[in-house]
């Protein structure tokens, strides 16, 4: 579907009446508002370890990767890198009936993959309500699913750290829901309850990343019609996360719990493709194969005073024609401490895929953040991942390194 088709449905559903729940609600005014503009911006230094990234054809599976001299596309040699890794604009209007739009565009500006140009990743229209205890809500478009903890600031930017874990970024790679999602909620006292589930095509070659590269930690958002290079066997391949193949819906459901407010929070979910992994199609001149993906994840959070403690693992499984069913899994532990205007935060995260033992590996992350207004953040963070590449030759484990200096900028009415 065409993206102005699919823009021209999120607004005709966001006109739709709905009974819904207590989801941070704005009015109930019948009248349509203004659009909102508002945005983000992250200008960042880093300095990299020797390997190429990833997105450039490498086996750097971290943000940004190593200079390339002998364009051999391995790299040999460490590079200090300025970018402007995240560049968003966010659109945001309230329409009759209690309804929402939302549109997110990102300009591709990164050092190692940007070609300026703007791409939409999230265009959505919502619907929410409440009655009593109880609330919910409906969105119809493409959006991220609300898998990760990680991610709950504007422009689905992370909170705790520059770089979320593999789980986060796995999600923020090949995981979007281009469908509809309901959500049904209860509160009790100082305990609530949520229930979710959707409906989405597309996503038909998600897990196609982690079968031949293996897991990667870094925050590049993927736009909806987002293109992958992938090495397999010693050619790079383009895989499209997000194209529909095979005419099959896929669905998730998730269960989310807070209990004493927010000193426990629990969540869990089911999420799969459906799959058919005999589907074939060319797409811009690209031969695309369909992917079987399945994945389950349970997480907890708590926070006792200054201190925020998380964990949260995932585990799934990928299928194509001409590949096996490969399982693979990742889990993270985070601790983070608040003090003033000032964040700690440590995290290890451990990551597998599992055929033949493709790759075994944990990353270690420290960061610290400053808060210098309500709207800017400055974060220094360090990152060390040790890992295989995915289904790569070496037999040896592959060490990255990446350290970072971001200063992030809020702008506009949200």
């Amino acid at each position: 579907m065409s993206l102005a088709r699919t823009l021209i449905a999120f607004l005709l559903l966001a006109a739709s009446p709905t009974w819904a729940g207590d989801f941070d609600l704005g009015g109930g005014d019948d009248e349509p508002k203004a659009l909102r503009f508002s945005g983000l911006l992250s200008a960042r230094y880093g300095h990299t370890s020797q390997k190429r990234s990833w997105l450039l054809g490498g086996p750097n599976k971290l943000r940004f990767g190593g200079a390339d001299r002998d364009n051999n596309t391995s790299g040999d040699r460490d590079a200090h890198v300025f970018s402007v890794p995240q560049a968003s604009l966010m659109l945001d209007a309230d329409v009759p009936m209690n309804a929402k739009v939302h549109v997110q565009l990102n300009m591709d500006a990164d050092s190692d993959s940007g070609n300026g140009g703007l791409g939409v990743v999230e265009a959505y229209a919502s619907a929410e309500g409440r009655r009593d205890d109880w609330g919910g809500r409906l969105r119809a478009g493409a959006f991220i699913p609300a898998v990760s903890w990680e991610h709950p600031g504007p422009a689905w930017s992370t909170r705790w750290t520059i770089t979320p874990s593999a789980v986060g970024t796995w999600i923020g790679e090949e995981v979007r829901t281009m469908g509809v999602e309901a959500a049904l909620q209860r509160t009790m006292g100082d305990h609530s309850a949520r229930l979710t589930a959707a409906a989405f095509s597309g996503n038909d070659q998600a897990g196609a990343l982690i079968y031949y590269r293996g897991w990667a930690m870094h925050d590049y958002q993927a736009d909806i019609n987002q293109s992958y290079p992938v090495t397999v066997a010693g050619a790079v391949v383009t895989e499209r996360p997000f194209q529909e193949l095979d005419g099959r819906l896929g669905f998730y459901g998730r269960a989310d719990a807070g209990l004493f407010g927010e000193a426990l929070k629990l969540t869990g979910g089911y999420w799969t493709n459906e799959g058919d992994i005999g589907a074939r199609q060319t797409v811009l001149g690209s031969r695309l194969g369909g992917w079987s993906t399945q994945f389950w994840d349970y997480g907890a959070m708590s926070q006792v005073g200054r201190l925020t403690l998380v964990g949260h693992f995932m585990k799934g499984q990928s299928a194509c024609w001409a590949c096996d069913r490969v399982p693979w899994l990742a889990w993270y532990g985070l601790a983070s401490y608040s003090v003033g205007s000032w964040t700690v935060s440590g995290r290890y995260d451990r990551y597998e895929v599992e055929r033949r033992r493709w790759e075994d590996g944990y990353a270690l992350t420290g960061c610290v953040q400053r808060a210098l207004s309500p709207r800017q953040r400055l974060a220094a963070e360090y990152i060390y991942a040790l890992s295989r590449p995915g289904a790569s030759a070496r037999p040896s484990m592959q060490k990255d390194q990446l350290v970072q200096l971001d200063w992030r900028l809020l702008w506009g009415e949200r």
